[in-house]
């Protein structure tokens, strides 16, 4: 029990000195303020994290605004020089075939591996600022790694070597097939680029039971990234490759964020770089299709 006592020192009438003391009950009292004050102390915290959460949907939005009129600026200026481009690419391969001079069909060359690399880098800012639509369906990783088959055998260079490590029981997945097909032919083409002097590539599939996902690594004996680089990855428009356009890896990691799942990476200079995608598998209910006249 918590008592609040007070007291007073008086004279009576008759001279004589007198003492008033009172006494009151404040457990209730103080039980009232302790909750109002944890009641206050919640509302506070309430308060704080939804104004964060305010601030980061204010963020967001900014910076998907941001993210619309590039679009847009994107899409014009991509219209305006990818046109004139063709044409002149159209000129110098004309000039190419009628030239007998092979300083003039060097120069010609060279003139159109540059068109080449613009139309390239605005092909790259069209996808990073134009996500393709998906369409998703139910598709194994296996098979879809092994539809690169093709490509990768036009242009592997004879001094590296691809060592694949796929789980056969693996299970499907809610995927789009095409953009996963990007996503690993560039990582593929970074591991290529990365080895120069020949090496490696284990490309290793497998199922995590704890997590319930698909995990795909890229592990490659190349120069490796260093240590200031590796967060600069993903950033878009850095890149330490002379052909590279930096947007790659922003695109990559777009599209495997568009299937809820997550890319890291772990490398050493001179020791070669590891990537991580991880991709959970979630159960997705079908469109059931209405057959019409039955």
């Amino acid at each position: 029990m918590i008592c609040d006592f007070s007291g007073a020192l008086f004279t009576k009438i008759d001279g004589k000195d007198g003492i008033y003391l009172s006494g009151r009950d404040m457990t209730e009292r103080r039980k009232l303020q302790q909750n109002l004050m944890e009641l206050n102390g919640s509302l506070e915290k309430k308060v704080i994290k939804k104004t964060k959460e305010l601030r980061k949907v204010q963020f967001q939005l900014m910076q998907s605004e941001k993210l619309s009129i590039i679009g847009e600026l994107v899409t014009s200026v991509a219209h305006e020089v990818r046109n004139p481009l063709a044409t002149i690419s159209l000129i110098v391969q004309h000039l190419e075939n009628k030239s007998a001079d092979n300083y003039q069909i060097e120069k010609l060359k060279a003139i159109q591996r540059n068109i080449n690399r613009i139309d390239k880098i605005v092909f790259g800012l069209l996808n990073f600022s134009h996500p393709s639509r998906f369409n998703f369906g139910y598709y194994n990783v296996n098979e879809i790694l092994e539809r690169l088959e093709p490509i990768l055998n036009h242009f592997l260079p004879e001094n590296i070597k691809i060592i694949k490590r796929y789980d056969s029981k693996l299970p499907q997945g809610w995927f789009d097939s095409a953009c996963l097909e990007q996503v690993f032919l560039n990582l593929i083409s970074n591991a290529i680029q990365a080895m120069k002097k020949g090496g490696e590539l284990y490309i290793t599939t497998s199922f995590d039971p704890v997590q319930k996902g698909i995990i795909i690594k890229f592990k490659d004996t190349g120069v490796g990234i260093p240590g200031g680089n590796i967060k600069k990855i993903f950033t878009p428009f850095f890149t330490t490759f002379k052909e590279g356009t930096g947007l790659g890896l922003s695109i990559c990691r777009n599209i495997i964020k568009d299937h809820k799942g997550t890319i890291s990476v772990e490398s050493k200079s001179g020791e070669g770089t590891i990537f991580n995608v991880y991709f959970p598998l979630e159960k997705r209910k079908e469109k059931k299709q209405v057959v019409e006249g039955i």
